[in-house]
């Protein structure tokens, strides 16, 4: 089939979404770390601690769903706490929450909810990455061009699918946030975070 016959107004093709594109973390210090968000790619969160590192989302996540765009939280450690969300801004209306029975559903369903196209975000907690679900949750992140937030420890010796990686810790009532991977800019290098006590950064 020749280019023309697919000249079809209208019509959004995965090729000619933006190599690199981006969103905001509305957070200078973090943009200034690794560049915003990757759109359609995977980004892994690593921390000890259920829960940690959720807070760095919530100004994307609210800017979104007021946007009117579905967010989809799978398997998140703790209970999502309404009050709290819509205080950091979150359209409650348009956020979701899955509890899956395993880790094969849970998978399944992040695989699911980023292939139905009609999500601005996906966040996923659980055990680490196989590399063949890792590999399918970045293609399907990619071709839904939906950024996708897999919390949880990471491979250890650094290997994955994941376009930025990120280590988040706790420091002194703020959170310590390490860039790990991230294509095109330095790694290594440390940021601080937020203002409140690390007990209240959970979903």
């Amino acid at each position: 089939m020749n280019a023309a016959a697919l000249d079809i107004p209208g019509v959004w093709r995965a090729s000619e979404a933006p190599a690199d594109a981006r969103i905001g973390t509305h957070s200078a210090a973090l943009d200034a770390a690794f560049g915003g968000w990757p759109q359609g790619a995977l980004t892994q969160i690593d921390s000890a601690a259920p829960g940690l590192g959720f807070s760095l989302l919530l100004p994307t996540l609210a800017a979104l769903t007021a946007a009117g765009r579905l967010v989809m939280l799978i398997d998140p450690p703790h209970l999502p706490y309404a009050p709290a969300l819509a205080s950091r801004g979150v359209a409650l209306e348009q956020l979701f929450w899955l509890e899956a029975p395993a880790a094969a559903e849970a998978l399944w369903a992040a695989e699911q909810t980023l292939r139905s196209g009609v999500f601005g975000a996906v966040a996923y907690w659980g055990a680490p990455l196989p590399a063949s679900a890792g590999r399918r949750l970045q293609l399907a992140a990619a071709a839904a061009q939906c950024p996708l937030f897999c919390f949880g420890a990471g491979p250890a010796d650094g290997a994955g699918y994941a376009a930025l990686r990120l280590a988040v810790t706790a420091a002194d009532g703020r959170l310590r946030v390490t860039v790990l991977r991230c294509r095109g800019r330095r790694v290594g290098h440390s940021v601080l975070y937020g203002d409140l006590p690390v007990d209240r950064d959970a979903a």
